[in-house]
């Protein structure tokens, strides 16, 4: 009850004094390379407080079928809080709170942070500091960043996730993303992910990968197009490598902004 007493302050605070509001809504179908599948539903409420600024209110539902990370009918429901706050010209903070519901294992909860510098408009650089606890086990992981613009439309964004458990222990992974904007209608994106994670939470999309298995790998591909500014639709496939398996992902959905 406190947590969601919490939850319904911050976004009705942020609303009082918003500029904008942004819905949006996903969804997500993973193919397992045993046979088994995953559907996920995904909604998100977005406040901005000013264009740099914004909180945000998301929910995820996710539901396994003969996967090999799960057992057969599990569900999985994430609810999420956070936000990315201007500091000032040049530094920028961002927070975020996951409380996980499993119906066959229980539940857990993820913190969040990173605090970025923009040194130019070439460079900026960033720390982040994620924890997650399970129930039988927790999650650290520290990320450095660095994201390079050659060109306005151009970026390269680089994260090293060093993962430690006490149960499984020390992990190191190079994250890259390359994002271009074809024109002012049109983006595309391209990912990488190489070397050994556990439960790797991705903050630039509020993603968490919640397998208990470690992740050895992942490439991406995403799309989005604005047929109006304030319309935004998407389109991404992903291939994870995990442990003993791989997951195909397929997912599209839309955002609109008030």
């Amino acid at each position: 009850m406190r947590i969601k007493t919490i939850i319904l302050i911050a976004l009705l605070t942020g609303a009082a004094s918003a500029q904008d509001i942004e819905v949006s809504s996903y969804i997500s179908s993973g193919q397992y390379s045993g046979g088994g599948s995953s559907t996920s539903f995904s909604q998100y409420l977005k406040v901005f407080l000013e264009p740099e600024s914004f909180l945000y209110l998301g929910h995820n539902s996710t539901l396994y079928q003969n996967s090999q990370a799960f057992t057969d009918g599990t569900r999985q429901e994430l609810i999420n809080l956070g936000g990315l706050f201007k500091l000032d010209d040049e530094n920028y903070l961002n927070a975020e709170y996951y409380r996980l519901s499993d119906n066959r294992s229980g539940s857990a909860y993820m913190i969040g942070t990173e605090f970025s510098h923009v040194f130019d408009e070439e460079f900026s650089a960033g720390l982040g500091l994620n924890t997650s606890s399970y129930p039988n086990y927790s999650v650290q992981q520290f990320i450095p960043r660095l994201v390079w613009r050659p060109e306005s439309n151009l970026s390269l964004n680089s994260r090293i996730y060093v993962s430690h458990s006490g149960q499984w222990g020390t992990y190191l992974a190079l994250v890259e993303k390359l994002q271009w904007s074809l024109s002012p209608q049109m983006e595309i994106s391209l990912g990488a992910a190489l070397g050994p994670t556990l439960n790797r939470i991705d903050n630039d999309t509020s993603t968490i990968y919640t397998q208990p298995q470690l992740q050895t790998g992942a490439i991406l591909a995403g799309c989005a197009y604005r047929p109006d500014p304030d319309i935004k639709l998407q389109l991404n496939f992903e291939r994870d490598y995990f442990q003993g398996y791989t997951v195909n992902y397929i997912g599209g959905g839309m955002g609109v902004r008030f």
